[in-house]
């Protein structure tokens, strides 16, 4: 480990945007967290990657990076199968282009497979997906009106963002545990404590609706006010 600890410091002391740079740190972070890599291949093949300057360019980012099935360059890799995934069905404008969001011609015509060879066939998640969990789960039926009535925009097919495939369904999750009262108190924030209370006043109003026992979301409830009270507020 000493070793890879040594190429690491290496690593780090050269140029962070050389291709060749990006690729072995990710590389060597698989290697020393014992984490898979994935990667995109087309025709049996891996693709590559290229990063470009964009110096001069107006309203873009400071350099454009591009997939390539041309071996030359080094492999393009991603430690989030989310990631992968959202790459291979979406080509990213140059002027937006990164790491994480690559142009990509070959969008849909490639295969996900991690570094131990498993092939995946993952999709990413649709606007379609988000706005029908946040109207079942949370009431909000926005996302459905988009649907429905902005027929300027086909939001059945818009995929979320990049940032939101690796982050909504953990969010989700969160929001559902915080809803049920099963978030630990311990070191929240006062702030935190105020807004962990809305979002169980929210939940025993809809409880009551339904007719159903508030009596768990009650006694957390009444923790939450004695933390807020405990540590200076009412």
């Amino acid at each position: 480990m000493n070793k890879f600890n040594e190429l690491k410091k290496y690593l780090d002391n050269m140029n962070p945007i050389d291709e060749n740079v990006i690729a072995a740190k990710a590389l060597l972070d698989s290697i020393m967290s014992e984490t898979k890599l994935y990667m995109l291949y087309y025709n049996g093949k891996p693709l590559h990657f290229t990063i470009d300057s964009n110096e001069g360019a107006e309203f873009c980012n400071d350099t454009t990076v591009e997939l390539t099935d041309d071996d030359y360059y080094p492999i393009w890799t991603t430690n989030d199968v989310r990631i992968a995934a959202y790459v291979k069905y979406v080509s990213t404008e140059w002027y937006n282009s990164s790491i994480e969001t690559p142009v990509n011609r070959y969008a849909g015509k490639v295969e996900i497979r991690d570094s131990f060879g498993s092939i995946y066939n993952r999709k990413p998640l649709k606007f379609k997906t988000y706005a029908v969990i946040e109207a079942e789960l949370f009431g909000d039926d926005d996302g459905l009106h988009r649907i429905k009535n902005w027929n300027n925009i086909d939001w059945d097919n818009q995929y979320l963002s990049v940032y939101q495939q690796t982050t909504y369904l953990d969010e989700v999750k969160d929001r559902l545990k915080r809803r049920a009262g099963k978030v630990p108190i311990k070191g929240m924030s006062l702030g935190s404590l105020y807004s962990y209370r809305k979002d169980l006043v929210t939940a025993k109003g809809e409880l009551l609706k339904a007719g159903k026992p508030v009596d768990k979301i009650q006694k957390k409830l009444d923790s939450v006010n004695k933390k807020i009270v405990k540590s200076g507020g009412r």
